[in-house]
């Protein structure tokens, strides 16, 4: 017999229903992360710009967090400054509709993204993946650029490391993976910035010492600036 004339569900469609509702949230917790700021929680507006581990942040939240010293220890306690992040050169979706607001208890989902791959014209919503180019911001879905060859950026020219390739709000899974290749990335840049300034000290030390040479040649005295030598003074001793 039903309840109150109606019918008693099955085990299994209560268990169907609940892993619909359970998806449902999942996506829109998806979708969120693309939406809006990892540390304000405000809608992203450009310019926009992304870490290292791929989360997406409002560029002047993360300049003010800055200067005030008020990190998100959970969201940002990774950027110790604007050298932390990349601002993200963002393709809009001509399908987007700025005026469109978040209704009371509509999902996220429903509403149309902002940007999307223009190469593949996917929207950068979170149902797809996107990651971006460490050297220059430009942003693609990961088919597209794992699809298009080479070693330069396919939309504004620039050369393209894929070691330095960053995925957009990875998965739980991949996490740990972005860690690692941000501790790679950081420990090649201080390396290189050693190397530069080791060889910036090489480059203004020879002229410095041809020109001590080329003073005692022409016996003008010692490196402080003396003057010439006296007539009759002999410099036989130096």
């Amino acid at each position: 017999m039903g309840c109150d004339g109606g019918t008693i569900p099955k085990r299994d469609e209560l268990v169907r229903t609940k892993k619909k509702a359970e998806q449902k949230d999942r996506n829109s917790q998806r979708s969120y992360l693309w939406r809006y700021c990892a540390v304000s929680q405000t809608l992203l507006q450009t310019p926009v710009v992304a870490c290292e581990l791929g989360r997406l942040y409002n560029k002047e939240e993360i300049i003010k967090r800055l200067l005030n010293k008020t990190q998100d220890a959970s969201n940002m306690g990774h950027i110790r400054g604007l050298k932390d992040v990349k601002q993200l050169n963002l393709s809009i979706n001509p399908a987007y509709d700025s005026d469109e607001q978040l209704q009371g208890g509509q999902s996220v989902e429903g509403i149309k993204a902002p940007w999307i791959c223009p190469l593949a014209g996917i929207e950068m919503s979170g149902k797809y993946g996107f990651c971006f180019s460490w050297s220059c911001g430009c942003v693609f879905s990961t088919r597209a650029m794992k699809e298009v060859p080479g070693n330069s950026c396919s939309s504004c020219g620039a050369a393209l490391d894929r070691d330095d390739v960053v995925t957009i709000n990875p998965p739980a899974e991949l996490i740990p993976e972005a860690v690692t290749r941000m501790a790679d990335r950081r420990r090649r840049a201080k390396e290189a910035k050693k190397e530069a300034k080791r060889k910036t000290g090489q480059t203004e030390e020879k002229p410095a010492k041809s020109s001590k040479k080329q003073k005692i040649a022409n016996g003008s005295g010692n490196s402080y600036g003396a003057g010439p030598s006296k007539p009759g003074t002999s410099i036989s001793g130096l």
